[in-house]
């Protein structure tokens, strides 16, 4: 069991099945025929998921899928790694470095270089502030 931080469209997302589900404290996501806990996470798969990417046009996958892309879009928009690491549950950083580095490398190294220019610039221009005094 752990907290997770909820951006603001994980929560509005919530905030929708709240019509849904508000009613019942234990679960989060029931499913819509029955409106009773789900009975296992094939029929998920099989009603929801699977028509789902069918429609969508996305070739299959298992939805832990949805686990590594969340992992992978949060590193490439600048995610600080501990943090991520506490998030997915993982027990130290290794797990998350190992796992997803390889789909992080090389991925956008323009922007990782305009921070490093962005840092100089700014540190530059803050010694040239003192001198100038």
């Amino acid at each position: 069991m752990r907290d997770i931080e909820l951006n603001s469209r994980a929560l509005a997302a919530l905030k929708r099945q709240e019509l849904f589900t508000f009613t019942h404290e234990e679960y989060v996501f029931l499913n819509p025929v029955t409106a009773l806990r789900w009975n296992s996470e094939a029929s998920q798969r099989k009603e929801y998921w699977n028509p789902t990417l069918k429609a969508l046009e996305l070739r299959k996958r298992v939805q832990y899928q949805t686990r590594h892309t969340f992992a992978t879009m949060n590193l490439m928009a600048g995610a600080n790694p501990m943090w991520l690491s506490r998030q997915m549950g993982h027990s130290n950083m290794q797990m998350l470095l190992t796992t997803y580095s390889k789909w992080i490398d090389g991925a956008d190294k323009k922007k990782e270089v305009s921070k490093i220019e962005r840092f100089f610039e700014d540190e530059c221009h803050k010694i040239a502030t003192r001198i100038n005094k």
